[in-house]
This record gives C-alpha cells, sequence and structure tokens, in this order.
C-alpha cells in the first residue's frame, strides 16, 4: 500500500477532481510510449517549454525532483497545478512545493498576528 500511495491517490483524494490539475503532455510523445504518463517526457522541447512557461499562466509543476520529500510523490513531468499567476511565479522562483508554499504563507500569517 505504501508504494502504492507513491504513484496513484487514493480513491477522491485527486487534486484533478477540483479541478485545478490537469495532466498535460503531447500526444504523439505520450502515444509513441504506449499511452504512459513517464517523467522522461521532459526531454521533449514541448515538455521543457510547458514546465518553464506554465507560471505564465498560473500553473505549477506539481511533482517536482526537488520537490519528492516535502509532497511525498516521486517526480511527474507532466502534472501541473493552477495556484494563480502570483503565487506561480513565487513558487518557481524560490523552487517550493504546494506543501512548502502554503506552510510558508501560514507562517507569515501567524508572525503577522
Amino acid at each position: 500500500m505504501k508504494l502504492t500511495k507513491e504513484f496513484v491517490a487514493m480513491p477522491r483524494a485527486s487534486e484533478h477532481q477540483t479541478g485545478l490539475a490537469a495532466d498535460i503532455m503531447n500526444t504523439k510523445w505520450y502515444n509513441d510510449n504506449d499511452n504512459q504518463l513517464l517523467s522522461k517526457s521532459d526531454q521533449t522541447d514541448g515538455q521543457k517549454w510547458l514546465i518553464t512557461h506554465a507560471p505564465d499562466y498560473g500553473f505549477v509543476l506539481r511533482f517536482t525532483k526537488a520537490g519528492e520529500a516535502s509532497t511525498g510523490i516521486t517526480y511527474e513531468s507532466w502534472y501541473f497545478r493552477y495556484v494563480g499567476k502570483k503565487s506561480a511565479a513565487f513558487m518557481t522562483k524560490h523552487n517550493l512545493t504546494l506543501e512548502q508554499y502554503i506552510s510558508l504563507l501560514k507562517s507569515r500569517e501567524k508572525a503577522a498576528k
């Protein structure tokens, strides 16, 4: 079960159900790789562009290589999460996962009280 949780969200626990997350990958690449979502898709020009420019549209790469320890999820080069342009820019600039960003916001809110 522990290994499964590293790769698959529990039923009704996926961010996809909120409408804020999406798996985005080049269809041709996906089809050429047996319809698998593979992290190595980040080697394609299109996926590199998407990862770089997603924050311009308010999205972040949800599960980064650097963020595996804080999210508990292995790197997924196709999984994007909408957080808004300001948050996406900040998170990307400071290389933060959503968990780290939320923790930072909570600590700032607590310090302001």
